[in-house]
């Protein structure tokens, strides 16, 4: 979903 997909941009960017 939009937020799901929002999630993973952000990890993407920004691995833990």
């Amino acid at each position: 979903d939009e937020l799901g997909d929002l999630y993973q941009s952000f990890v993407r960017d920004y691995p833990v």
